[in-house]
């Protein structure tokens, strides 16, 4: 299971590295809901995207309220609810239903698919000692974007059945990872929590109530809205200077095949870096990718740009959470994480937007030049910061 990178990391987090591979081995309903909005219950396109844009409403909500229940009640409750509660959302998007009625499953699927999120990434702090976490943060993103490959080659397959079979597959192995993590990861809320005060809705603000928080937040956001310009703006721009659909669809392959390749050499290349360097180079490659394409033209030069892109997102990937563990007070660990993943749902939401409009009004170079920009901004960002992300270091493990 574990490549030479990852050895010596606890049994307990391989349990929660597989709930997780099984989780996004089923991943299929999201990346084909609008086909099936659109196919199966026959969705107006401008219906299907309000359906659609309700999952990311629920997911924008879920993340900050998950790390708070996380915290609050624990962190096995909350992966095993997020979980069951998907598997309930899916099969309840099958049934016949109004427009309304699909997007208010829509909703409940997208705060379910996130709220377990903050605590997953709760637990990885809470389970590995804090040397260890960029490699075991590391380790869960390659599972994720391990599971969503192979997950990618199984719906074709499976929606050829019906969707019925493929939500139903999908509902499955939501089940399968609430199991797992049931029966075989420890429950890691310490004793101190569990004697802290009821919760409060101003407990979600309380990372933003801190400044060395705030500065990373910050620097995440400026990152994550070049980054989501992989979803709109760069097809949109590809197709416009020629890019065929096949030729397309073998760079965004290149993107998965690259982080499932490169993420468990991770730890070997970057393991000397700190946090800071590391997620402040992460910022320029990532800015320098999305700028290249401003300049190339073609299959190759979009090669050359996804890959310089794609390196910056495996060196992110797990220092990013790693960073959040070493800001959180313990007891406020998964509140931490769900505030820091809000930064990417602000960025899943604005970042098609803006992307869009910035490419029909004033073209493609000047949408690059901009990433390329906000991308040195991000990494500026990382290393005014730096000097305030080493606290709260010890892991709790009840």
């Amino acid at each position: 299971m574990a490549s030479p990178s990852f050895r010596g990391l606890p049994a307990s987090f391989w349990r929660l590295w597989l709930a997780t591979l099984v989780n996004r081995l089923g991943g299929f309903v999201v990346p084909f809901l609008s086909l099936y909005l659109g196919a199966e219950r026959q969705v107006a396109a401008s219906t299907t995207g309000v359906v659609v844009a309700c999952f990311g409403v629920g997911s924008m909500l879920a993340g900050p309220f998950g790390g708070a229940l996380a915290d609050r009640v624990g962190r096995k409750v909350t992966v095993v609810l997020g979980m069951g509660l998907s598997a309930v959302a899916m099969m309840a998007l099958t049934q016949p239903t109004s427009p309304v009625g699909l997007a208010v499953a829509c909703f409940f699927l997208g705060v379910a698919t996130e709220l377990p999120r903050p605590a997953t990434s709760a637990l990885v702090a809470d389970l590995v000692p804090e040397a260890d976490r960029p490699r075991a943060y590391g380790a869960l993103y390659w599972a994720a974007n391990l599971g969503f490959a192979a997950a990618g080659l199984l719906a074709g397959l499976v929606s050829s059945v019906s969707f019925f079979v493929l939500f139903a597959v999908d509902a499955a192995t939501c089940l399968a990872c609430a199991a797992i993590v049931a029966l075989g990861v420890p429950e890691t809320r310490g004793a101190a929590a569990r004697a802290s005060r009821p919760f409060s809705v101003s407990d979600l603000a309380r990372p933003f109530r801190d400044p060395a928080f705030v500065r990373f937040f910050a620097a995440s956001l400026a990152v994550a809205l070049v980054f989501f310009q992989f979803h709109v703006a760069m097809p949109l721009d590809m197709r416009a200077h020629g890019v065929t659909t096949s030729e397309y669809g073998v760079l965004v392959a290149l993107n998965g095949v690259l982080v499932v390749t490169l993420q468990p050499l991770a730890p070997r290349l970057f393991g000397r870096m700190s946090n800071g360097a590391a997620l402040a180079t992460a910022a320029v490659l990532n800015g320098a990718g999305f700028g290249l394409l401003g300049l190339v033209d073609g299959f190759w030069g979009y090669t050359v740009a996804i890959a310089t892109f794609t390196l910056g997102e495996v060196l992110m990937a797990p220092v990013n959470p790693t960073v959040v563990a070493s800001l959180a007070p313990p007891s406020l660990r998964a509140t931490y994480q769900g505030a820091y993943l809000l930064s990417y749902s602000i960025a899943s939401a604005a970042s098609p937007v803006v992307g869009g409009a910035l490419l029909s009004s004033v073209g493609g170079p000047v949408l690059w030049g901009g990433c390329f920009v906000l991308g040195l901004v991000g990494a500026a960002l990382h290393l005014a910061a730096v000097g305030s992300r080493q606290r709260n270091a010890a892991p709790v493990v009840a």
